[in-house]
């Protein structure tokens, strides 16, 4: 998993998985502040958050537990309790 945090706008993405243009299927904003992104086949490939300095919720998300360590190894976000 590969995280990339854009202080500007306040937004971490989580890469689950890298995929060609072609494979992109689209997203689903889960609420106003997260969105799960998929390939064609329907399978995740990345995770948004938005206003990710306020925390980041993962209850109920795919790959939450990958995604958690992965955020504890940034240091500055953390997962919302």
């Amino acid at each position: 998993m590969m995280l990339q945090y854009d202080p500007e706008a306040d937004a971490l993405f989580a890469r689950i998985r890298v995929i060609t243009p072609e494979e992109v299927g689209g997203g689903d904003q889960i609420d106003g502040r997260r969105i799960v992104h998929y390939d064609r086949a329907g399978e995740v490939v990345g995770l948004e958050f938005l206003d990710a300095s306020m925390g980041i919720d993962l209850n109920g998300l795919p790959c939450a537990d990958e995604l958690r360590e992965a955020l504890h190894s940034l240091g500055r976000l953390t997962p919302a309790a």
